[in-house]
């Protein structure tokens, strides 16, 4: 007997698939079945690569199949950015919560596209803080079909940012699609970085091999451990300081590495990452490592707290 069924074909050109659903007319549009067809990961599927769409009636022994009303839209998204949904991640690795008080050490910052890009390069985003100061970013556009929100792009400041300053990041309308539309206006996304007041001189990071440094794991015996120092000398005389790192076991101090004193003009303000240098000793009954910044051996006035890495 005549039976009438609705099939409803979305075709969804960010993530390259296209779903099903089937319902049933006569029984108040019940959803009788509903499938994706979506590509397995690297493997693309575009709308232009649907030849034809087959259907079969009941047990394909002679019944008939009607097509009624067929109507097949495509639409292609232009980009889109949805401010929102930008991540910021720490040096550390962290996700970083909210838009104000945010760390100056900012490590990259992803920006979702709503679109399949078209060639898109850090020259399409501008970093700017509010005293018109650029800054310098480096990126990686993220395709493919892993993202709800599109392709993504991922800055990373070339520097670290300062302190107590509101940075505007811009998507410029330079910023296209593969399907040839543009951003239609630049979205802009502002953040505050924290105004807390930097220590004389305080430990920036401590890394191996250029990465930073998360767990007693990272330091490896033979590896190169450098301490990166920051400083905002706002006295009238030069500071002197001085990198120890020390290796904890059994509850006991088992090394001591120290660096070669660095000296920090009156008025001066920076970072220096490479005069702490050091060698990483045998860790094989290591069980804790911190490190310390101190005005030297005279006084022994910590500069800040210590960086210290367990298990």
């Amino acid at each position: 007997a005549e039976h009438w069924y609705t099939v409803n074909m979305t075709v969804d050109v960010i993530n390259r698939g296209i779903k099903f659903v089937v319902t049933d007319d006569d029984d108040s549009d019940a959803v009788v079945d509903s499938y994706v067809q979506a590509p397995t990961s690297g493997s693309y599927m575009t709308p232009a690569s649907v030849g034809e769409i087959m259907f079969r009636a009941g047990d394909n022994s002679g019944s008939y199949v009607y097509l009624d009303d067929v109507n097949i839209s495509y639409v292609t998204p232009a980009p889109s950015v949805d401010t929102s949904k930008i991540v910021m991640i720490d040096t550390l690795g962290n996700t970083v919560s909210g838009t104000t008080g945010v760390t100056e050490k900012i490590d990259t910052i992803t920006v979702p596209l709503g679109t399949i890009a078209n060639a898109t390069t850090a020259s399409n985003f501008t970093l700017v803080d509010d005293s018109s100061n650029t800054v310098t970013c480096t990126g990686t556009l993220n395709s493919g079909n892993t993202y709800s929100f599109g392709d993504t792009f991922t800055l990373s400041p070339s520097t670290t940012l300062l302190r107590g300053k509101t940075y505007t990041l811009t998507v410029l309308t330079t910023t296209a699609s593969v399907y040839g539309e543009t951003l239609a206006a630049p979205a802009t996304f502002t953040f505050t970085t924290t105004d807390s007041k930097l220590d004389l001189m305080g430990i920036k990071a401590v890394k191996t091999g250029g990465t930073e440094v998360s767990s007693i794991s990272d330091i490896t015996q033979g590896s190169t451990l450098n301490v990166e120092v920051e400083y905002e000398n706002n006295t009238d005389s030069a500071l002197t300081g001085v990198a120890i790192v020390a290796l904890y076991g059994s509850n006991r101090i088992l090394n001591t590495l120290i660096g070669t004193p660095i000296t920090v003009a009156a008025g001066a303000i920076g970072e220096d990452t490479t005069s702490f240098a050091f060698t990483v000793p045998d860790m094989t009954s290591v069980e804790k490592v911190s490190v310390f910044l101190w005005d030297g051996f005279e006084n022994i006035l910590p500069y800040c707290e210590e960086e210290s890495f367990t298990e």
